[in-house]
C-alpha cells in the first residue's frame, strides 16, 4: 500500500508544482498584453485561468496532505508495531541494561520521528527539488540573463547551508539524547513514584530530574542558536537577490532589451523560486533529528532475537527452595548490580523485593 500512495501523493505534487507557473505566467500576460498592448479582451480569461489554476492547485494540495497522513500514520502504526514485537523476542539480560523509560521514548518518540522523515522525503523535498527546477527552467526561457541574476546568491546559500548542516548533525544528536534521557527518567520516576515517596527521597529524585531538564534545554539552545544565526542571513542573501533582478530587469527594459512584463513576472516566480530552498532548509532539521531517532529505532530491530524462544514446556507445578548466601552480580566489570546478597524462600513463601530503581530487583529476580 506505501507504494501506491507514495506515487499518488508525488504525481499530485507534481501537478501542483506545475500548476505553479501559470501566475508569472498570468502576471506577465496582463502587463505586456492587456496593459502595455491594451488588450482588454484577454482580461476575463486571463484572470480566470490564474483563478482556475490557484483553485486546482489548493485542492490538489489539500487532498494530498490528507493522503499523505493517512498513510504516515499507517506506516507509523506498522514501525511501533514492528519494534514492539521485537522488544518481545530480546532476551531478559537487555532490558536489565535499559530502563523502561529509555525504552518507552523509542518507541512513543523515535518511530514518529522516522517516519516522519521518510513522509516528508517523499512530500515535501522531492517535491521542492521538482519546483525549483520548473521555476528555474521557465525563467532560463524566459530569459536566461535575468534567471542568472536571481540565481545569483544561491551558491553563497548552498555553502552557508552545507556548513551549517555539517556542524549542526552532532548537536542535534546531543538534543534528541538529552530529551530521550529526560523522557526515560520521568517515566522511571514516575514508575517508581511509590517508592521514592517511601523512603522520602523526593528531594534528590527532583534535583536528579532538574538536572536532566536543565541539560536538555541547554542542548536544544545550542541547536537554537545555530539556527537564529543562520537562517536569517540566508534569508537576507534571497531577498536580495530580489533588488538585484529587480535592477537590472528595470535597466534593461529601459534599454528595450525586455518587455516590462518579464521583470515583473520574475517578481511573482521568485518566491515560487526560494519556496523550495526554505522547505529543504525546514527539512534540514528534520532529517538531522530523524537520523539520531532512526538510529536508536534500527538499534533494536537489528538485534538478534532470543534462541529458543518458542521451545521448551510450562511445568504442571514448581517446587523449591531458592536460597543466595552474599552473592554478588555485575553486567560490567566496573560497576557491580548487586553486592552482598543473602536470602532464603522457602517453598509457598511470598516475598517482595522493595527499593528504588536501579536497586538491583529484576537482577535478584532474573538471578
Amino acid at each position: 500500500a506505501y507504494p501506491g500512495r507514495a506515487i499518488a501523493s508525488l504525481i499530485m505534487a507534481v501537478v501542483c508544482t506545475l500548476l505553479v507557473l501559470v501566475l508569472p505566467a498570468v502576471t506577465k500576460t496582463l502587463v505586456d498584453e492587456v496593459i502595455g498592448n491594451r488588450r482588454e479582451d484577454l482580461l476575463l480569461s486571463t484572470g480566470l485561468l490564474g483563478i482556475g489554476a490557484i483553485f486546482l492547485r489548493q485542492l490538489l494540495f489539500t487532498l494530498r496532505t490528507y493522503g499523505t497522513n493517512a498513510w504516515q500514520q499507517q506506516l507509523t502504526h506498522d514501525l511501533r508495531t514492528a519494534l514492539y514485537n521485537k522488544l518481545q523476542r530480546l532476551p531478559i539480560k537487555w532490558f536489565d541494561t535499559h530502563s523502561s523509560g529509555e525504552i518507552m521514548s523509542r518507541v512513543a518518540s523515535d518511530v514518529p520521528t522516522t517516519d516522519r522523515v521518510i513522509v516528508e522525503t517523499i512530500d515535501q523535498a522531492i517535491p521542492a527539488v521538482l519546483q525549483f527546477a520548473i521555476i528555474a527552467g521557465w525563467m532560463a526561457y524566459q530569459s536566461w540573463e535575468l534567471m542568472l541574476v536571481t540565481l545569483a546568491p544561491l551558491p553563497i546559500i548552498g555553502v552557508i547551508t552545507t556548513l551549517y548542516t555539517r556542524r549542526a548533525e552532532p548537536r542535534w544528536r546531543e538534543s534528541s539524547e538529552a530529551t530521550a534521557d529526560l523522557n526515560a527518567l520521568l517515566h522511571d520516576n514516575l514508575a517508581g513514584i511509590r517508592q521514592i515517596k517511601a523512603y522520602t527521597v523526593e528531594p534528590e529524585a527532583l534535583d536528579r530530574f532538574g538536572e536532566a531538564s536543565r541539560r536538555a534545554g541547554e542542548k536544544h539552545m545550542r541547536v537554537m542558536k545555530g539556527q537564529a544565526l543562520v537562517w536569517p542571513g540566508v534569508s537576507l542573501l534571497a531577498e536580495s537577490g530580489i533588488i538585484l533582478m529587480l535592477g537590472c530587469g528595470a535597466w534593461w527594459t529601459l534599454q528595450g532589451r525586455m518587455e516590462a512584463g518579464t521583470p515583473v513576472a520574475f517578481l511573482v516566480a521568485w518566491g515560487f523560486l526560494f519556496d523550495p530552498i526554505s522547505r529543504i532548509n525546514h527539512l534540514t532539521q528534520v532529517f538531522l533529528g530523524g537520523k539520531v531517532a532512526a538510529k536508536r529505532v534500527f538499534d533494536i530491530l537489528d538485534l538478534p532475537d532470543e534462541s529458543n524462544i518458542t521451545e521448551g514446556e510450562r511445568p504442571a507445578e514448581f517446587r523449591g527452595r531458592v536460597e543466595f548466601e552474599h552473592a554478588n552480580f555485575s553486567y560490567d566489570p566496573d560497576t557491580p548490580a548487586v553486592q552482598d546478597i543473602s536470602l532464603v524462600a522457602e517453598p509457598g513463601m511470598t516475598v517482595a523485593l522493595v527499593g528504588p530503581t536501579g536497586a538491583g530487583k529484576s537482577t535478584i529476580l532474573n538471578l
